[in-house]
């Protein structure tokens, strides 16, 4: 019985090292069969050679239309007015919280997103706790759920809100 379960796990470690190198693999040159180039993103390599932290990698994705232009990311703190499902309730109700969060608050940045399985309504960029906690009760008035998150952030964005905020 040892000896399957050590078999077993031999295999098992083979597959998972070939499956690191199948990039290498499909773009070796063999005579006759053609050739075969990958194009990828920088991060895929990161993730499949296991050099990332969840955080980063996550920070470095996101929603394309609020990146445009803003590079500048980092962990921070934004306020969550919204959390449903994966319905289109869900998605209309997530759409109508944005619109009143921007009435309450027009100097913030709203964010709509869907983390599967997931809708939510996130306001803001801020570095600081304290810095979201001066917006919380009045975000308050839209649900009495809402509350504080740790999120990446855009950095040129807490600084347009401060200047707006003086």
């Amino acid at each position: 019985m040892k000896r399957l379960l050590f078999l077993l796990m031999f295999a098992g470690m083979g597959v998972f090292l070939h499956a690191q190198n199948i990039r290498e693999d499909l773009e070796a040159d063999v005579e006759g069969l053609g050739s075969v180039t990958l194009t990828q993103d920088e991060r895929l390599d990161a993730i499949l050679a296991g050099d990332f932290e969840r955080e980063e990698v996550k920070a470095s994705t996101g929603d394309k239309s609020t990146r445009k232009g803003k590079s500048d990311r980092a962990l921070g703190y934004r306020i969550q007015v919204f959390w449903g499902g994966d319905k289109r309730a869900d998605q209309q109700k997530a759409q109508q919280m944005a619109n009143r969060a921007r009435g309450l608050c027009p100097n913030l940045n709203t964010y709509v997103e869907f983390e599967s399985p997931h809708w939510r309504t996130r306001v803001g960029d801020f570095k600081k706790h304290e810095d979201a906690e001066r917006y919380l009760s009045k975000l308050r008035r839209l649900d009495k759920s809402t509350m504080i998150v740790r999120s990446a952030i855009y950095l040129s964005r807490t600084e347009d809100a401060k200047n707006e905020e003086e």
